[in-house]
């Protein structure tokens, strides 16, 4: 077996330094420590054939670091996600489809590989935003995720500069202009 390194050589995603403010709802938070994870969550064989098998406490208490709460200050901003076997599976932002909405699409070494991880850009800050994937019969794969963990502080003020995060889990930069 050759080594391979797991390497993002140009990330397009902005990583979010102690600081830069979110807002969630109608409140603002402020970031006070941001952590780059790497993380591998292997499912094994024997499992398969469930669907919509979700990534959450809830199923398996290991699954913490993927869900984000912001009432105990954690964001969790999902970055990068490969696939370490030739099993196919179909990934969900919790019911909803996460690739498309019409097409059933999947997920696999090939199109996810180690070196090359697909963009998942996907943002958690409450137990009902997490990923969920799709279980083949005899599924044995292994996720490898890139995400940044945020430990947030309640912010009273109103930012000029903020990142909002929507409950689709998906985010943009505001900027206001004051008059």
């Amino acid at each position: 077996m050759s080594f391979k390194p797991y390497a993002i050589y140009v990330p397009r995603l902005a990583r979010l330094k102690p600081g830069h403010f979110i807002r969630i709802g109608d409140k603002f938070y402020q970031v006070q420590v941001a952590r780059f994870n790497r993380e591998a969550v292997a499912l094994a064989g024997g499992v398969g054939g469930l669907a919509n098998y979700a990534l959450t406490v809830a199923t398996l208490p290991a699954f913490i670091s993927l869900v984000g709460e912001v009432d105990v200050g954690r964001v969790i901003q999902h970055q990068y996600l490969a696939c370490g076997t030739a099993s196919d599976i179909t990934l969900y932002w919790g019911k909803d489809p996460l690739w498309s909405k019409w097409a059933k699409l999947v997920l696999n070494n090939v199109l996810a590989p180690l070196d090359a991880p697909v963009e998942l850009d996907r943002w958690s800050y409450a137990k009902e935003m997490f990923l969920a994937l799709d279980l083949a019969a005899a599924l044995n794969q292994t996720l490898y995720f890139d995400k940044m963990e945020y430990e947030v502080a309640a912010y009273e003020g109103t930012p000029t500069k903020y990142l909002h995060v929507m409950p689709s889990g998906q985010a943009a930069f505001v900027e206001r202009i004051s008059r």
